[in-house]
């Protein structure tokens, strides 16, 4: 397996801060469910279609753009979506983030 990415950060001004990110996985022999048809041992002309892992690879990519705004000295308001490139296993449409952090000064 391998996980890469790489972003990019531009203080759109004192107090906001826009991002992208791309995201990534490389994933060598998951063996992906594919079907496979054969005929059923003891029933003479039924076929059986059984679910069976193959060999092949999976590539995950996502781009995450985002912004983060400073509310106050202590508050952070944050929000990114994360919008897959591939099709590749599960994955929904768009996955949206939105988180507010605060710090807690000594």
């Amino acid at each position: 397996e391998i996980s890469y990415g790489g972003a990019q950060s531009v203080a759109l001004s004192r107090q906001l801060t826009a991002s992208i990110e791309v995201v990534g996985r490389w994933i060598d022999n998951t063996g992906e469910i594919v079907p496979s048809v054969a005929p059923h041992p003891r029933l003479l002309g039924v076929e059986t279609i059984r679910l069976l892992p193959n060999q092949s690879s999976a590539n995950f990519v996502s781009l995450v753009p985002g912004a983060k705004w400073n509310i106050s000295d202590t508050w952070v308001l944050a929000a990114n979506v994360t919008v897959p490139l591939r099709q590749a296993g599960l994955v929904s449409p768009i996955t949206p983030f939105v988180g507010l952090d605060y710090t807690i000064e000594p």
